[in-house]
């Protein structure tokens, strides 16, 4: 029998032993064989050998995660470590726990394990694929497909600890709301005062930055929390969005401009084309996965209607935070599944009497 064929007969006997395993032990052995076969398919370089090796690696460390999470619910395992020094309990005496270095588990193995069993089985399918894909793409000496996997397991679960700090208030802006838009009316010096209809002043009423960064803004937001903050670019030049979002007590973070493929008439010192888009976060909130990681600068042509804002930003905020309570300030138009709140809002007339909403 070539070597080739003793790994495949130890790859099959493993694969047949996972689907018998029922207790730790068992599929941990699994494990160190997926580990062994990996290698030397490693050493005579037969990649396809290399990727199956690894995905049964994965389905036993899920599979020992699964028995090793039944197994503390049952109170068969212990965690080990240094015994309390307490006299002798009254009663009957409590049957001993095996630890995990009892039964060679490292507690790292042990955690790793455990996240790949809370996993769904839709994600964790995607995980198969992935790895399977990275091995036989690269020589797999330095791809950890399940590193990664749980790193984004474990932003799912921020995002959703973020999300779960939050209600769902849609007749009043009480919150705690998990994501917002601002779009407040900026004083903007860049575009003094014109003499006709077509200026923002006839439009809506302007409020200085310390009347912006006075709104009750801060208290509507979670603990975990993001918004994205439009800033005229003479703000922007200022520094006005670090105080506006200190004073509604977020943190600036990063920028994102609209490029909005039409010229201005602005008759400062620059040709308006583009304007700027603010992130402001609050608390643990973590940066979206790859595939949601959006370009810095987006191109959508502008409406000609006066300040209409793409729903850009709007949409940022749902696939980051998916399932929130969604605030939006100052809103050109209705949008689905979010609060609006300030001028031109829908039901302003009726916060304005509950003092829900500063004129």
């Amino acid at each position: 029998m070539t070597p080739s064929a003793n790994v495949l007969a130890l790859y099959d006997a493993a694969r047949a032993a996972l689907a018998k395993a029922v207790t730790v032990d068992e599929a941990k052995k699994v494990r160190d064989v997926a580990a062994r076969i990996k290698f030397y398919a490693q050493q005579a370089q037969d990649t396809e050998i290399v990727a199956n090796a690894a995905v049964l690696k994965l389905r036993a460390t899920r599979r020992l995660g699964e028995l090793l999470a039944a197994a503390k619910e049952a109170g068969e395992v212990s965690q080990g470590g240094r015994p309390k020094k307490t006299g002798p309990a009254p009663g009957p005496v409590s049957p001993i726990k095996v630890t995990l270095k009892a039964v060679g588990l490292p507690k790292n193995l042990s955690a790793d394990a455990q996240k790949l069993a809370k996993l769904d089985d839709n994600t964790f399918a995607k995980l198969i694929d992935e790895t399977r894909e990275k091995y036989l793409a690269t020589a797999a000496r330095v791809v950890n497909p399940q590193s990664d996997v749980l790193v984004r397991q474990r932003k799912v679960e921020r995002r959703a600890e973020v999300v779960k700090l939050s209600k769902n208030p849609l007749l009043l802006p009480k919150g705690p709301f998990c994501g917002g838009v601002a779009d407040p009316p900026w004083v903007d010096n860049e575009n003094p005062i014109g003499f006709n209809n077509r200026h923002y002043l006839f439009k809506y009423p302007t409020m200085t930055v310390e009347q912006i960064c006075a709104l009750p803004v801060k208290h509507i937001f979670g603990d975990r929390a993001a918004i994205l903050l439009w800033c005229t670019r003479y703000h922007v030049a200022i520094g006005s969005h670090v105080k506006v979002l200190e004073a509604w007590g977020f943190r600036p973070r990063t920028e994102y401009c609209w490029d909005k493929e039409l010229r201005g008439t602005g008759k400062g010192f620059s040709v308006d084309r583009h304007e700027c888009l603010i992130l402001g976060l609050r608390g643990d909130v973590p940066a979206p996965d790859d595939e949601n990681r959006p370009l810095s600068l987006f191109s959508q042509r502008r409406s000609r209607l006066h300040s209409q804002k793409p729903d850009w930003a709007h949409r940022q905020i749902e696939i980051w935070l998916p399932g929130g309570s969604y605030v939006d300030l100052f809103p050109g138009a209705k949008r689905d599944g979010w609060c609006p709140w300030g001028h031109q809002a829908l039901g302003d007339a009726k916060r304005h009497e509950q003092g829900g909403v500063p004129g």
